[in-house]
């Protein structure tokens, strides 16, 4: 069976890889090169740009197909679909905002709206990682969840960040403060999307740390994020280069530095499955996951309660 399957899933890559190389070509095709570029390394950029952007886009339907395959999401953390959702959230509404509010757009941009094409871009990703991860978060009501649940850290952290944006609409509604304006709140949507990018994948690390096992998740999220990040990284270094600009490494230090803490964390992943827990076997899935040792202590209570009644029973 084993040796059927590896075939199978060898072909499931390769068809990826080549569907990712084709429908960058088809977009860059459609909506042409970077104009900023000289030829023929505008269109190069511009195909390493949609190449990361389709590894990004697809890398959250691997998680979906596993949980519908199995009927089960144990296994995933439930605080990373959490801290997932309302990171995109928060990034989908920024982007909006610098998309389609003449306010914010007037104040943010002036004038200028060369960034506009790249605005869309970054909206048409966060709203749709928004709706895969809501899409994803929906299956761990219907599928099997073994107890697993949200944690109060996470509740917690979740609630601070939804009182600190109704602290900031309210705040400008009300005129509270003079510096806060609509911008700033969008900004607080951003910044919102920046933390939690750098706590999103802990959870999910200990978990399967705690498990000794790697069973419920998918490894392709992780190569296709760290795909999308290293190509991502080459692109920006690349345009750097050819224009002979570096002032661009000060202006982006912080896209840079989530970047590479998220690549980081794809690494400890690629490390816990393939070489700590290199047993993917669904075997864990028969034993609990959250509830294991309570209920191992109510079935020994149990077992010793038995014993001593048919041990008075016996004259």
């Amino acid at each position: 069976m084993e040796k059927s399957e590896k075939p199978s899933k060898t072909w499931a890559v390769v068809s990826v890889i080549a569907g990712i190389a084709v429908a960058a070509g088809i977009i860059l095709l459609i909506f042409g090169p970077n104009q900023l570029l000289p030829s023929p390394w505008n269109y190069i950029s511009q195909y390493v740009g949609w190449l990361y952007f389709c590894c990004w886009s697809i890398s959250f339907y691997p998680q979906v197909f596993l949980n519908y395959r199995r009927k089960s999401v144990v296994g995933l953390s439930f605080d990373f679909l959490a801290y997932n959702f309302v990171a995109f959230t928060c990034y989908t509404i920024y982007n909006f905002s610098m998309m389609y509010v003449p306010e914010i757009r007037r104040e943010y941009w002036g004038k200028c709206s060369t960034s506009t094409f790249r605005v869309m871009n970054d909206l048409f990703f966060s709203a749709h990682a928004m709706l895969i991860t809501a899409f994803t978060i929906f299956q761990t009501f219907i599928y099997e969840r073994n107890g697993q649940k949200v944690s109060n850290t996470a509740i917690i952290i979740l609630c601070v960040i939804l009182l600190i944006v109704v602290v900031c609409i309210v705040g400008v509604w009300m005129h509270w403060f003079s510096w806060l304006n609509p911008l700033m709140v969008i900004i607080v949507f951003s910044n919102i999307k920046l933390v939690i990018s750098f706590i999103k994948y802990i959870p999910q690390l200990m978990f399967n740390y705690r498990r000794k096992s790697t069973v419920g998740w998918t490894i392709y999220n992780i190569l296709l994020d760290f795909s999308g990040g290293t190509l991502s990284i080459i692109q920006f270094f690349m345009n750097c280069a050819i224009l002979n600009e570096w002032s661009g490494l000060k202006s982006n230090i912080v896209k840079l530095g989530l970047g590479s803490v998220s690549m980081f964390f794809d690494i400890l992943f690629m490390i816990q499955h393939y070489i700590l827990y290199p047993n993917h076997d669904e075997a864990p899935l028969s034993e609990p996951l959250v509830l294991d040792s309570i209920e191992k202590q109510e079935r020994t209570h149990s077992h010793h309660k038995l014993v001593s009644l048919n041990s008075i029973k016996t004259p």
